[in-house]
């Protein structure tokens, strides 16, 4: 696990200093219009579903993760 981690740290450094090399690609900065303003309950509902749904997914991993802690026989017995 941890070797994924470093692959991954190292992906995220290398991303990162790509982006800082390129500099800025506009000066300008840009504007977007709404025609119409407000809350809408519509995009609410997709970000409390897209919580729920991570929420949903950490508990899984943690409780595969101690499952499998639990059931490691080099776990098991008296500790030398």
């Amino acid at each position: 696990m941890s070797r994924a981690v470093a692959i991954a740290a190292a992906a995220a450094f290398l991303v990162c200093a790509n982006v800082q090399a390129a500099g800025p690609a506009r000066t300008t900065p840009i504007v977007v219009k709404v025609a119409r303003g407000g809350f809408s309950l519509a995009d609410a509902a997709v970000g409390a579903v897209a919580g729920a749904g991570a929420v949903v997914a950490t508990a899984g991993v943690v409780a595969l993760l101690r499952l499998r802690r639990e059931t490691d026989p080099r776990r098991k017995g008296d500790a030398p």
